[in-house]
């Protein structure tokens, strides 16, 4: 069950991204939209290690406060950009 809402959520989320994003910036839009595939494997493995290194749900902590500062820091950054 999980893993089918995955792939819905997933091709949803495709199908949207490339209904929304200009033809002229699609290829751009989706070659990084695919670094998140490519990525995965190696959070994955820096999230095994840490947690072998603490715990496991120390390692979602961090691994998740990590997330969060980093959306932080792209939601500022993207500010700065639009008012550019």
């Amino acid at each position: 069950l999980t893993g089918a809402a995955q792939m819905v959520y997933m091709t949803t989320n495709q199908t949207v991204l490339q209904l929304i994003i200009p033809d002229e910036m699609r290829g751009r839009v989706m070659g990084i939209y695919m670094l998140n595939q490519g990525l995965m494997p190696f959070g994955a493995l820096m999230a095994g290690a840490l947690a072998d290194v603490t715990s496991a749900p120390t390692a979602v902590m961090i691994m998740g406060s990590l997330v969060c500062l980093m959306a932080l820091a792209f939601a500022v950054k993207a500010k700065e950009m639009r008012a550019a």
